[in-house]
């Protein structure tokens, strides 16, 4: 029997809903994907609207605008281009986490006003580590990726962002009946299609 994926209210994406609702409404968040090739970020203001369009799973109620929309390999940052760990870069492998550092610091520089400026919220995808984690129960290897993730945590208070949230990557389809990882990755694929159908402003064709 196909599984019935079905979007509740529980759905967290982009703080439309959350797990541990903030008491103001009108505000404007960052949500960052962590990653070194992969680093990902959108900026988005949302306000309560009584429009129909803005009715609907995941949104309930609430307005979004996207301000900010950002993929990053931080080995290209403008402060790495001629930096030995940029060519090491080519295999991360091989590139120890104290020189991925300095790298993840200046692509943050580089783009601080994007991703600070009015920034009442921040929420940082939750890294697994140290544990076990699929049917083959399969070790979690993702040290650097965590080191960042606090690394970014810093950097975000350092330039005033007062309230920052780790969440874990399962909820944005907590309401969605899922196994694999894959089947969660493809429903999350669609649901952000869908919220960026309503969104609009030439989003849906990014």
């Amino acid at each position: 029997t196909q599984k019935k994926k079905q979007v509740g209210k529980n759905f967290y994406t982009c703080c439309l809903v959350e797990k541990k609702p903030t008491k103001k409404i009108q505000m404007r968040i960052l949500s960052v994907d962590l990653g070194v090739r992969n680093l990902a970020w959108c900026v988005l203001e949302r306000d309560a609207s009584k429009d129909a369009k803005w009715k609907v799973e995941p949104f309930n109620g609430m307005q979004v605008k996207i301000l900010h929309w950002r993929l990053v390999d931080v080995t290209e940052s403008k402060e790495n281009s001629d930096s030995d760990c940029e060519k090491e870069a080519l295999n991360l492998n091989k590139v120890d986490i104290a020189d991925c550092v300095p790298m993840f610091i200046a692509a943050l520089k580089q783009h601080r006003d994007e991703i600070t400026n009015g920034v009442e919220l921040a929420l940082l995808e939750q890294q697994p580590v140290g544990r076990f984690m699929g049917q083959g129960k399969m070790p979690v290897n993702n040290i650097r990726t965590k080191v960042l993730s606090h690394i970014l945590q810093a950097f975000l208070l350092e330039h005033g962002v007062k309230e920052i949230r780790f969440v874990s990557p399962k909820l944005k389809t907590a309401s969605i009946e899922s196994e694999t990882y894959r089947e969660r990755k493809s429903a999350a694929k669609l649901l952000a299609r869908q919220s960026l159908d309503v969104i609009g402003d030439g989003w849906p064709s990014w």
